[in-house]
């Protein structure tokens, strides 16, 4: 009589999958006696995670930014969001203007970021002027005007309009948003809003082309202060202590002259009175 078959002895064997945050883990069983396969060995997922730190990102001129994350390599959960950062303001650093010689071109003032380099208020190239000294004729110049009004300053230059290049206030290049520019030969007209920044005083303006350059005067004069009107009290009118009209001198000598006469009398009676006596 054949003996029964004895039962196997499982062990574990390959790991098929390591349990994790992600999921189940899992192992085959292997009989170790006959070598059988039995079912598989399950695993119970962990509650724990591989967190991995993401670094924010500073944001520049022209993109946003973010602050770091955190989150689980593994399943992917998120233990922290990252926050968006809007893009940052530009750092504006001013170009200053260069005036142009007969020999190097120059420049307007201009404004570009520090950080990313972009042009907020481009130069603007000045051509090279004419030989030093040429000089052009100011045919026309605005007359004084007054601080805070709403006038606007023109000055014409017998320059051709075509060789135009900048012009200065007091050897100070004047920024084209300040001006209207047009042919005629050149007529520049100065805007009341830029005006009205001036101190009162005359300030030189010159007209610079390529083929020399016209010189004129712009005079502010200052706000007349107004008048005060005095106000005439009754009290105003009348005559001060001792002022007598002239129209009543007459009575008064009259007053005097009776006074004097009433004292005369009075005396000659009392004297007589003390004869009597």
């Amino acid at each position: 009589m054949p003996l029964p078959l004895a039962e196997h002895t499982w062990a574990r064997g390959n790991i098929i999958r390591v349990a994790d945050c992600a999921g189940e883990g899992a192992a085959t069983r292997v009989c170790t006696a006959c070598g059988a396969l039995g079912e598989l060995e399950i695993f119970p997922q962990t509650d724990e995670h591989n967190w991995v730190t993401r670094p924010g990102k500073e944001p520049s001129c022209t993109q946003a930014g973010y602050t770091e994350s955190v989150h689980c390599d593994v399943c992917g959960k998120t233990q922290k969001l990252a926050e968006s950062i809007p893009p940052a303001p530009h750092k504006e650093v001013t170009i200053h203007a260069m005036r142009p010689t007969a020999t190097l071109e120059g420049r307007t003032e201009g404004i570009r970021c520090g950080r990313c380099g972009v042009w907020i208020v481009p130069c603007k190239t000045l051509p090279k002027l004419g030989s030093e000294g040429t000089e052009h004729n100011m045919t026309k110049e605005s007359p004084p005007l007054t601080q805070g009004s709403d006038e606007s300053a023109a000055f014409t230059s017998d320059a051709d309009f075509q060789d135009f290049s900048h012009v200065t206030l007091n050897d100070e290049i004047v920024d084209e948003s300040n001006y209207d520019a047009k042919e005629g030969s050149t007529i520049i007209t100065f805007k009341p809003a830029f005006l009205k920044t001036l101190p009162v005083g005359k300030h030189t303006v010159k007209i610079v082309s390529t083929t020399g350059t016209a010189r004129g005067m712009l005079e502010i004069k200052a706000q007349a202060t107004p008048q005060t009107e005095q106000v005439t009290l009754p009290s105003d009118t009348l005559p001060k202590t001792g002022e007598i009209s002239g129209d009543y001198s007459w009575l008064v000598l009259l007053l005097l002259s009776a006074g004097g006469l009433i004292f005369l009398n009075r005396k000659k009676r009392m004297a007589k009175q003390r004869n009597q006596i």
